[in-house]
């Protein structure tokens, strides 16, 4: 198994982003090594939140739901890693995020 060290992209890049009044999250594998990171992708949609602008208690809860958690802070990874980020108003917000070990979610 290639093994993921500090400077090591992140296996899967998650995207949240709004789109007929409802938040969406999609996960995209973004690795080179298929053993690390085997899953193409998976996108759900969010119900209604509580939550004023960016949802991120929401988002990151059914980030875990689906089998997913943000990057530790110790790998770096297409965005920040371990924080949602956006390059501008327009683009989605992006993390780059790892699966759950089995059995954790």
């Amino acid at each position: 198994m290639t093994e993921l060290t500090e400077r090591t992209q992140a296996p899967y890049l998650a995207e949240a982003f709004l789109r007929d009044g409802h938040w969406h999250l999609r996960v995209t594998n973004c690795a080179d090594a298929p053993e690390v990171a085997d899953l193409e992708g998976l996108t759900v949609t969010l119900g209604p939140t509580d939550e004023d602008g960016f949802p991120e208690a929401s988002l990151n809860s059914r980030l875990a739901e689906s089998g997913f958690t943000l990057a530790p802070p110790e790998h770096s990874g297409p965005a920040v890693a371990g924080e949602w980020q956006r390059a501008d108003e327009d683009q989605p917000w992006t993390a780059g995020c790892y699966p759950l070990p089995d059995g954790a979610a």
